[in-house]
C-alpha cells in the first residue's frame, strides 16, 4: 500500500500560498528578533524583584534583632520598678522610657503596671515633655467612653472611667493642661433636648464663664466638620466635677448641636457630682 495521500486527501488539505506562509512565519521571526532585546529587561526585572525581597527580609531580620536587643535591655530595669526605694523606681521608669521612645505604648504600660504613685509622677512629667506619651494616655482615657445623657437623671458610676487603664491615665493627665472642643448637648432654642453636659445655673452657656462638668467628656482637637460632622482627634478627657472655662461656642446640625471650646481649670481632684434636673 502506498504511503502517499490520496488525491481526495490532497484536495481536502488547505493550500497555503507563499504570501500566507510569509504572514504565518512573521510572528515567529518577530519574537526571535526580540529575544536579544527582551532578555536583559526580563533578567533585570527578575533581579530587581529578588533584590527587593532580599532587602525586605534583611529589614525584618534587623527589626527582629533590634526589638530583641531592646527587650533584653528593658528587662534589666523591671526589678527597679518595684524597688522599695522611690528614687530607684523612678530611675527604672525613666530608663524604660528612654529605651522605648519609639514604642511609647510599651513604655506607658510597663511604668503603669506596678501602680505606684512615684511612677505616676514620672509619667506625668513625661506627658508634659513627650506628645507621644500623652497620646497613648489619652487613648486609654477615650477607650472608657463618655458619660450618658445627664437629662436622664443623676450622674451614674459609668460616667467615670470604667477601666483600670483609664483611671491610671486620668490620674496622670489631671495636672496636664487641657483645652479643646467638647460636645455640650442639643438646644432647640427653647430648652435642652439632650444634656446639658455642664451645670448651667441659668440654663444657658455664656462665652467666658466657668462651669462644672456633669459627666465624662472627650476633648477634641477641632469642632465637627460642618459638612460631614466628622469629629476631631481626641486630645484629652474632662472628668465629672472638673471646672472648665468656655472660650468659644459653636452650633452644628441646624444649630441644635452645641459644641464649646473649653479650657480645663486646675483644681483639686474632682468628686462625683449629682446632676440637677435639666432646665426646661
Amino acid at each position: 500500500m502506498s504511503d502517499e495521500p490520496s488525491s481526495d486527501a490532497q484536495e481536502a488539505a488547505p493550500r497555503r500560498t507563499p504570501a500566507a506562509r510569509a504572514w504565518l512565519s512573521r510572528p515567529l521571526h518577530a519574537l526571535m528578533s526580540a529575544v536579544p532585546i527582551l532578555a536583559p529587561v526580563v533578567l533585570g526585572a527578575g533581579g530587581f524583584y529578588l533584590n527587593a525581597r532580599q532587602n525586605a527580609t534583611d529589614e525584618r531580620i534587623k527589626a527582629y534583632h533590634t526589638t530583641s536587643e531592646q527587650m533584653d535591655a528593658t528587662s534589666k530595669y523591671f526589678a527597679y520598678l518595684t524597688d522599695p526605694q522611690p528614687a530607684k523606681a523612678k530611675m527604672g521608669a525613666y530608663a524604660i522610657y528612654m529605651l522605648n521612645r519609639e514604642n511609647p505604648e510599651l513604655a506607658v504600660s510597663l511604668i503603669l503596671a506596678p501602680e505606684r504613685k512615684e511612677l505616676i509622677s514620672v509619667l506625668r512629667d513625661l506627658a508634659f515633655r513627650d506628645s507621644l506619651v500623652r497620646q497613648r494616655l489619652v487613648a486609654r482615657q477615650v477607650q472608657a467612653g463618655e458619660g450618658g445623657n445627664p437629662a436622664a437623671g443623676p450622674v451614674q458610676e459609668t460616667a467615670g472611667p470604667t477601666t483600670d487603664a483609664a483611671r491610671s491615665a486620668d490620674e496622670v493627665l489631671r495636672a496636664v493642661p487641657r483645652a479643646g472642643w467638647s460636645y455640650i448637648g442639643n438646644f432647640n432654642g427653647v430648652r435642652w433636648t439632650y444634656g446639658p453636659m455642664m451645670e448651667l445655673p441659668q440654663g444657658r452657656l455664656q462665652q467666658g464663664d466657668t462651669y462644672r462638668s456633669r459627666v465624662r467628656l472627650t476633648i477634641r482637637a477641632s469642632a465637627p466638620d460642618s459638612a460631614t460632622y466628622a469629629h476631631g482627634v481626641p486630645t484629652g478627657v474632662i472628668a465629672p466635677g472638673e471646672m472648665v472655662r468656655v472660650d468659644t461656642l459653636r452650633r452644628n446640625i441646624a444649630g441644635q448641636h452645641v459644641w464649646a471650646h473649653v479650657t480645663v481649670l486646675p483644681g483639686d481632684v474632682p468628686v462625683k457630682v449629682e446632676a440637677s434636673a435639666p432646665p426646661r
